[in-house]
């Protein structure tokens, strides 16, 4: 090995701890999901203050033709009252009005941080697309092929989206957005958990019992049956309806009347033989008796 020349390099450690890619996958989505729930309540928030310039800049411009409108019908400019002059102001001071209302939004870029906002949502999204993908490939493909896929573009999505959800809100707004994700993801995890229950409960009950399909056909529950779960058994319940029983009655008879032919085709060869043999042993009879009388005859 050739020896560095700078002496500080020998201090440096570049050995890096072994990476779980299912662990560190998971990690990433939690993550990910976390901070992409940040940005939609960010979104939301600027959302919801751009209406309010909205319905007021509305309101204002709906107020400002109702006044012109009445003015002209009226006739109140021509008046000789104090109404004279406030037809006259009015108009002036809903205009005022009107462009302080738009150049605030202007100044406080809407548009912008929304783009911003829509923009990381996505990135996030991607990034959550492409780990959950990887997550699902690693028991179908070769470890070779993950390792490429998590170190070219499930890391450069990640790297993206988490530039963007930087660029996308200001410093104090991290920690205050941060918290009421953590809180969703708190409380989805908990109902995650519920149904996780639940639904382990409704796949081993006794409608779907060894985890059969459950796109089978004819078969209905009743959620009494999923709730009250402590008997297992191994057979299906099948809720047929009148038609059904109708044909299965019509079927079960059809197929009875048929097994009765067949036995008494099979039982009628039987007969056959025994007749048959009943006449052999009476005709040896009467030979045996005739025979006896001749030797009897002198």
């Amino acid at each position: 090995m050739p020896k560095s020349k700078d002496p500080n390099l020998h201090h440096v450690s570049v050995q890096a701890a072994p990476v779980v890619l299912h662990k560190d996958i998971k990690e990433k989505i939690s993550e990910i999901r976390v901070k992409r729930d940040a940005l939609m309540i960010a979104h939301n928030k600027v959302n919801l203050e751009q209406d309010k310039y909205n319905k007021a800049i509305i309101c204002l411009s709906l107020f400002a033709a109702f006044f012109e409108s009445t003015k002209a019908q009226l006739n109140l400019s021509t008046r000789n009252d104090w109404l004279s002059p406030i037809t006259i102001f009015m108009p002036i001071f809903l205009s005022t009005l009107l462009s302080i209302i738009s150049s605030l939004m202007k100044f406080k870029k809407f548009n912008e941080r929304i783009d911003l906002l829509s923009k990381a949502t996505e990135k996030s999204n991607a990034t959550v697309l492409n780990l959950r993908r990887l997550e699902e490939g690693l028991n179908f493909q070769s470890y070779m092929q993950s390792y490429k896929d998590y170190g070219g573009p499930v890391t450069e999505s990640y790297r993206d989206a988490l530039d963007c959800y930087e660029r996308a809100l200001y410093p104090q707004e991290h920690d205050k957005y941060l918290k009421e994700a953590i809180k969703i993801a708190k409380n989805t995890k908990k109902y995650e958990n519920q149904n996780e229950k639940e639904l382990d409960r409704f796949l081993h009950s006794k409608c779907y019992p060894n985890n059969i399909q459950l796109d089978s056909p004819d078969i209905e529950c009743s959620p009494n049956e999923i709730i009250k779960d402590e008997i297992k058994s191994d057979n299906i319940k099948i809720n047929i309806n009148e038609e059904e029983k109708e044909k299965s009655i019509m079927i079960k008879t059809e197929t009875e009347e048929i097994n009765d032919k067949e036995k008494e085709i099979k039982k009628e060869p039987k007969k056959v033989t025994e007749m048959s043999n009943n006449m052999n042993e009476l005709y040896k009879k009467f030979e045996k008796e005739s025979e006896d009388k001749q030797k009897l005859t002198p």
